[in-house]
């Protein structure tokens, strides 16, 4: 289980005080009350860019799970290759000690099975798994990361949940990037119509500022958080979760009982650089995917001042592809591109509007305009439509 700390910046890092969510953390502990009183999960489906607080969620609802008295297994997309690797970890012996199931075996020979040939047979071995490690006290698993998942790992588990979820207590959350709700359809159309899908948004600026104030408060001694700090970091996030755990642990480390304005401009500098990596690091994504020069377009489209109509967004990125000879599709392509990067995102989930993902990623990507070789890019770019032709086509990925 990741710690809990006072603020917590890093990947998988759960902070103390968690805000604005607090509708789905309700929901969340009442799904594990049902688990608990022997009733039947309901799986859920979170989406939403990175930094905006899958993760914690995630572990959260491991943790009320474990609060409980029921496991929790935590899987990430990136990291289960095959299904015989998913029920590698289902068939450790560590696992179902530390659950109390000593008594619970899985038999090689399952593994064997699936190892040579997937499909049914892998989703029946699968389906049992999951049944025996459910069945004495229930089960609650996470999948982060899902949109990287391997798709006959993700299909595998997704159809194996759903049968077992109408049978026994078992509660799965899959969490990823925005491209994820496309992908599920494709994996899985069965638990993608029946799970329950959750847009995790950006924050209010009250509920930033309660984020920060909160945590310090409850120091020993107690840190105060003037008005106009509060009002300036959250004018600063944006609404963006993973800017309010960089200022807060930056603050937090200055040691003083007051933080003030003065204060939040000393550690400006720390967290603009912070800011600043995190944005290379997505820069360098766009540029080995092939889609920077159509981030660029979009940011001088109108996507740096605010948002964009969906009608926008998509002329933008056929005009942009058409200039290098690219057909029409390669724009969804570059769409799907750019939200599993962060860039951008439906985030009413009405398919009429995107804005930037990540508050002023857009202007940053302005600022380093055309700092790259184009030719590179777009060889990037053909690659990547290549692949996710192939994805298309075996209907495997986004867009089938």
């Amino acid at each position: 289980m990741a710690n809990q700390d006072v603020f917590a910046p890093g990947a998988g890092g759960v902070p103390e005080v968690v805000v604005g969510r607090d509708d789905m953390l309700n929901d969340f502990d009442w799904r594990v009350q049902v688990l608990q009183r022997g009733g039947r999960g309901e799986n859920i489906v979170l989406v939403g860019p990175r930094g905006n607080g899958k993760t914690v969620l995630c572990r959260k609802i491991e943790m009320m799970a474990q609060d409980r008295g029921i496991p929790a297994l935590a899987l990430s997309g990136g990291e289960i290759p095959t299904v015989p690797d998913l029920l590698g970890k289902l068939a450790r012996p560590s696992l179902w000690q530390r659950w109390g199931l000593e008594e619970l075996s899985l038999s090689v020979p399952e593994l064997a099975k699936v190892g040579v040939r997937l499909g049914g047979e892998a989703e029946s071995a699968l389906k049992e798994a999951l049944q025996k490690c459910a069945a004495p006290k229930g089960l609650v698993v996470t999948l982060d990361e899902a949109h990287v998942a391997a798709p006959e790992v993700a299909r595998a588990l997704l159809n194996a949940a759903q049968m077992v979820a109408n049978e026994t207590r078992l509660l799965v959350v899959v969490a990823g990037t925005p491209a994820l709700d496309w992908r599920l359809r494709l994996w899985s159309a069965t638990f993608s119509e029946r799970a329950d899908f959750r847009r995790v948004c950006r924050l209010s600026a009250d509920d930033i500022s309660e984020g920060l104030r909160q945590p310090l408060a409850q120091r020993t001694p107690k840190v105060t958080v003037t008005e106009g700090a509060l009002a300036a970091v959250a004018e600063d996030c944006g609404g963006y979760p993973y800017f309010l755990q960089q200022w807060g642990y930056r603050l937090e480390q200055l040691q003083r009982h007051v933080i003030d304005r003065e204060e939040v401009e000393a550690v400006r500098g720390a967290v603009m650089a912070a800011r600043r990596a995190q944005y290379g690091r997505r820069w360098n994504e766009m540029v080995d995917a092939g889609v920077v020069g159509a981030a660029e377009a979009l940011a001088r489209a109108g996507l740096a001042q605010g948002g964009l109509p969906l009608k926008s967004v998509q002329k933008t990125l056929r005009e942009y592809y058409a200039a290098f000879g690219y057909e029409a599709e390669s724009a969804r392509c570059a769409l799907l591109e750019l939200a599993d990067i962060g860039y951008i995102w439906d985030e009413s989930g009405e398919s009429e509007a995107y804005v930037a993902a990540i508050p002023t990623l857009a202007g940053y990507t302005l600022a380093k305009a055309e700092s790259y070789d184009m030719d590179s890019v777009m060889a990037n770019f053909g690659l990547r439509l290549k692949r996710w032709q192939q994805e298309q086509a075996m209907g495997r990925g986004p867009g089938a």
